[in-house]
């Protein structure tokens, strides 16, 4: 059989997925047929009204499963589904990261939108390569400091982490997914760092002029002359003031 049932009306599992987004769904057992499909792939069970994990332990192959947007407050009943690649527990009510241990083919791992206020439970994820914990109550980053392979970590804004826990990032060699952490921290200081070298320049070739009498016609290429002047060497002088300066 290559459908289930809800309420009475039949579902069908196109190229290995079920898409049951949607549905009112309260719990799983109300899906009828899907304890047949132990050759399902993929599983959608999200924006639904699930509580509880349950009823898919024989599903073996699965290596996608979305239960986001759900009521769920405990990770359980995922231990068979050793297979599984891709997770999505965003936007649920869950606590505490556990119950994973048994997962150890995940590479993707959603968890972001819940009331999760500590980092752990993930040390057997070897192969996480993403890992999203954003809109939690984490203050504090630990426990991802054995997951060699992870590549894209985000915990949110950067401004409600102390300043040590940013460090810590930067130390492990993890890129953020969430660019607030320190891309655009890049981008606005190199936006006021043009805006210096511009007013700068500016009032260098402008005293320029006034003091030796130059026609204004020398202003724009003079200007020019000490924008780059400024743009490239400034930050050379800076990092070398820094250096011999303490």
């Amino acid at each position: 059989m290559s459908f289930v049932i809800i309420r009475d009306k039949p579902y069908k599992v196109k190229k290995g997925k079920l898409t049951l987004k949607n549905k009112g769904i309260s719990s799983i057992s109300e899906i009828k047929g899907l304890e047949n499909l132990p050759a399902l792939k993929e599983l959608d069970l999200s924006n639904n009204h699930i509580s509880e994990i349950s009823g898919l332990d024989h599903l073996e192959n699965l290596y996608n499963l979305n239960l986001s947007n759900n009521e769920i407050t405990e990770i359980k009943g995922l231990n068979n589904l050793r297979n599984l690649r891709y997770l999505r527990l965003d936007f649920n009510s869950i606590q505490e990261i556990k119950g994973l241990e048994s997962l150890k083919s995940i590479m993707t791992l959603y968890l972001n939108g819940n009331k999760i206020n500590e980092i752990k439970g993930l040390d057997s994820l070897s192969n996480l390569n993403a890992l999203y914990l954003a809109g939690n109550n984490i203050t504090e980053v630990k426990g991802i400091e054995t997951l060699h392979n992870l590549k894209r970590f985000d915990i949110g804004v950067a401004s409600k982490l102390p300043k040590e826990e940013v460090k810590k990032l930067k130390k492990i060699n993890i890129r953020t997914k969430d660019e607030r952490y320190f891309g655009k921290r890049f981008a606005k200081r190199f936006m006021w760092y043009c805006i210096g070298v511009t007013i700068a320049s500016f009032i260098i070739a402008a005293s320029i002029c006034v003091i030796t009498e130059r026609p204004t016609t020398d202003f724009l290429p003079m200007f020019g002359f000490f924008f780059m002047i400024l743009f490239i060497f400034s930050p050379l002088l800076l990092a070398l003031g820094a250096a011999y300066g303490g």
